[in-house]
């Protein structure tokens, strides 16, 4: 029994949905808050929100996130980056050479599911300065400091043209964003390719 006189949860035993204190119902937060964050944005969303569209009370949301908003939406940011990085790394990975290893994370960037971009974007936005600054760090990490490592990588090895690898790292990831977001209306079948192709090459690239 607990100090409330409840019964404690049996070892082995998954607690149920709901109940506070468990690692599935911190997960079951998480992915709500994230379909939530990536339908309605920041301002859309809500603790009470979240909280109905987890079938949990505001007491077990609190529970979890005692700092209320910022700390979900920050916990939900480094979540989504260490998923992107993973999936990233592997992309990478599996590609051979610098330019098929570019073409390989504008791939990943149109295919994933919530830009980290975008993560990053409205972390700065409407996070406070401290969380801001603590999710640019784990972006620099886990998503830019890979591409930049191909791009000085494909330099040092004389794969690419000489180029300034911080600018190209940046103008890779922005372009790759936009264009996720605008795939359905623009369907084209190298798009991933052409991006690569205008950040090596400026607009008359291939």
């Amino acid at each position: 029994m607990d100090s409330g006189g409840r019964a404690k949860n049996p070892v082995g035993r998954p607690r149920r949905s709901g109940t506070e204190g468990g690692g599935d119902t911190r997960a079951q937060i998480l992915d709500r808050a994230e379909a939530l964050l990536t339908a309605r944005g920041y301002a859309g969303m809500s603790m009470d929100d979240v909280a109905r569209a987890a079938g949990l009370t505001k007491g077990t949301l609190y529970h979890h996130f005692p700092e209320g908003k910022d700390a979900l939406i920050l916990a939900v940011g480094h979540r989504s980056l260490e998923r992107h990085g993973d999936a990233l790394s592997s992309a990478i990975l599996a590609a051979r050479g610098a330019r098929a290893q570019l073409e390989a994370v504008a791939r990943w960037g149109l295919e994933s599911s919530g830009s980290p971009a975008r993560v990053l974007r409205d972390s700065g936005r409407f996070l406070p300065r401290a969380h801001a600054e603590d999710m640019a760090r784990a972006f620099q990490t886990r998503v830019y400091g890979q591409v930049l490592g191909v791009l000085e990588g494909g330099a040092r090895r004389g794969e690419l043209p000489p180029h300034d690898p911080e600018f190209a790292a940046w103008a890779l990831l922005g372009l790759v964003a936009e264009f996720a977001e605008l795939q359905e209306l623009l369907p084209r079948p190298r798009l991933a390719e052409q991006i690569v192709g205008l950040v090596l090459g400026g607009i008359g690239g291939e």
